[in-house]
């Protein structure tokens, strides 16, 4: 609707003044062009953590986006004009750190879209500290000269972070499995889907274990396991949990006339590091 709203716009400016009086004789317009405008610019994170190079959060993802310019030529053809998208971003002096740039043409009339992801490192490669930064997008129409910008402010932080985490294994997908006695462990895509494991008991017992490793710094550990209860009427069904410094494990056995179907098993935990 914009894109037609502003070409009726250009047409309706080309029938009125296409020709002007200069001086007694009739000049032609030059190229007229609409100016630019920013629809989005948005950061993954405001706060980041550039000191410690680990994964979480280095650095920074911008998204620019901006509406096409609609231009027209002397000839009153209309076509997209060229733009430059560019983010900047400065340090709390106003010093640049760091800087992206990038030119687009549409020509589905949509948007002119750039990605950056920001490192969180300066122009020499070394992270920024810990501090405030500002991170200024421009829109420029390149035929035209005409801008427009938008501004976000970003937080280089240094300091201890509390995480959660979580892993999980499919049932069949066990570490280890006992089986003693009239027991069977399966597959059985009918009872709790395709990758999930069937213990089957009719005397004896079966045990399907799942490992996990741990970060050492691991705490606050929860567990829990999905499925569902099958054929059987006189046993038990145990799920228990247990772990060391770096590694959990959970059992789920199944003894007697007894029968459960394993869907999933997920541990999580919460780390606490300096970032």
């Amino acid at each position: 609707m914009m894109r037609k709203l502003a070409l009726s716009l250009l047409a309706l400016a080309a029938g009125t003044t296409g020709l002007v009086a200069m001086g007694g004789a009739a000049q032609a317009d030059e190229y007229r062009s609409m100016p630019p405008s920013i629809e989005i610019f948005s950061v993954d994170h405001g706060r980041f953590y550039p000191t410690v190079r680990d994964g979480y959060r280095d650095g920074v993802h911008f998204l620019l986006s901006g509406d096409p310019v609609n231009s027209q030529d002397p000839n009153n053809d209309t076509y997209y004009a060229q733009q430059q998208l560019s983010v900047v971003v400065r340090n709390s002096a106003g010093a640049t750190v760091a800087k992206h740039s990038e030119y687009r043409t549409v020509d589905d009339g949509w948007a002119v879209t750039a990605f950056w992801n920001w490192n969180g490192k300066n122009h020499a490669g070394t992270s920024v500290r810990a501090g405030t930064y500002t991170a200024t997008a421009r829109v420029t129409n390149t035929e035209t000269g005409e801008t427009d910008t938008a501004t976000r402010t970003l937080t280089a932080k240094h300091g201890y972070v509390t995480t959660t985490h979580t892993k999980a294994r499919d049932g069949y997908n066990t570490s280890s499995r006992v089986r003693r006695g009239d027991c069977v462990l399966s597959r059985n895509p009918w009872f709790e889907g395709p990758n999930s494991l069937y213990l089957d008991c009719r005397g004896g017992s079966v045990t399907a274990n799942y490992g996990f490793s741990l970060p050492r710094n691991a705490r606050n550990l929860t567990w829990h396991v999905t499925g569902r209860h099958g054929f059987g009427f006189d046993g038990h069904i145990y799920k228990t949990f247990s772990h060391g410094r770096v590694s959990a494990r959970v059992a789920v056995k199944v003894n007697g006339w007894e029968a459960y179907g394993v869907k999933r098993v997920v541990i999580g935990y919460s780390t606490t590091a300096m970032r």
